[in-house]
């Protein structure tokens, strides 16, 4: 019997000396900038210790997308997919906030979404 990946549910985020936790479900969006992995939330923006790599293996595939090689966006944050210029598109958050969508990722959400 092939056992069950088990998915993260909860991430710690260091601020200072203060550690917060949230539920994966609060999590907009996370991008790499400068070098670092920020988590985006409703609360404002948390570094991590991950990589973007780690962190794409250990979130559950239907409710996190890689959207673009520094971006990871929660599918259920998306309002809108805009398009863009040349094939490309852009990705509307229920934030307001805007993303990329990689033209080399557009078919694969595609069919997560059915659209």
């Amino acid at each position: 019997m092939e056992k069950q990946k088990r998915y993260l549910e909860r991430i710690a985020l260091r601020e200072g000396d203060r550690i917060w936790v949230v539920d994966v479900g609060e999590v907009d969006w996370i991008g790499a900038e400068r070098g670092k992995v920020i988590i985006h939330t409703r609360e404002g923006k948390h570094a991590v210790r991950y990589t973007l790599e780690e962190l794409e293996r250990r979130l559950d595939p239907c409710l996190f997308f890689r959207c673009h090689r520094s971006l990871i966006v929660n599918l259920t944050k998306i309002k809108e997919i805009i398009p863009w210029f040349a094939g490309t598109y852009r990705i509307r958050l229920v934030t307001g906030e805007e993303l990329d969508l990689a033209r080399n990722r557009v078919k694969e959400l595609k069919k997560l979404i059915k659209w």
